[in-house]
């Protein structure tokens, strides 16, 4: 029967239906007493359309979401100009010496290769944790600003679409 034939997977699966069901929906009726199987067929394709594109939604999410994770770790993290190996630095001097023996200022990001190296003279030699968070927040909310921008781009256009059609 067409009910035996009907088995729907469970929401949290990321297939919405099996093959079963997509063949179901895609059959054509053979007689006008069909009305039932076609009522739950057309119901079967909207709530299948609107889950797809409930996935879309979130999948949007996640991307946006993880673009700003991105850039606020960026903004943290710093990497060894010589073999680049990451690190971070919870508290005080900027002058940091890699486990390859390089030397880089924390707080430009740049390579010091020499003890006097004049370019440095500069950089504060220490710096806080607060000077770290207000970086990583200030780079959160300029990666925020620019998925808006992003989005308002992208409405302008499919407006601008939209309107061409009519």
């Amino acid at each position: 029967s067409t009910e035996d034939s009907l088995r729907v997977t469970s929401g949290n699966d990321s297939s919405f239906y099996d093959s079963d069901l997509e063949e179901f929906l895609s059959a054509e009726s053979d007689s006008s007493t069909d009305n039932e199987d076609w009522v739950l067929k057309q119901a079967m394709k909207k709530d299948a359309k609107r889950k797809l594109r409930h996935d879309e939604d979130s999948d949007l999410e996640t991307k946006a979401r993880t673009f700003v994770e991105e850039r606020m770790t960026k903004a943290l993290v710093r990497k060894c100009w010589n073999c680049r190996r990451r690190f971070i630095k919870d508290d005080g001097c900027n002058v940091m010496t890699c486990d390859c023996g390089a030397i880089t200022c924390y707080h430009c990001r740049h390579a010091i290769k020499c003890a006097d190296d004049s370019f440095h003279i500069f950089c504060p030699l220490m710096t806080s944790s607060d000077d770290d968070s207000r970086a990583v927040a200030a780079a959160g909310k300029r990666a925020r600003k620019k998925i808006a921008m992003a989005f308002e781009e992208f409405d302008s256009k499919s407006n601008d679409r939209d309107g061409d059609k009519e």
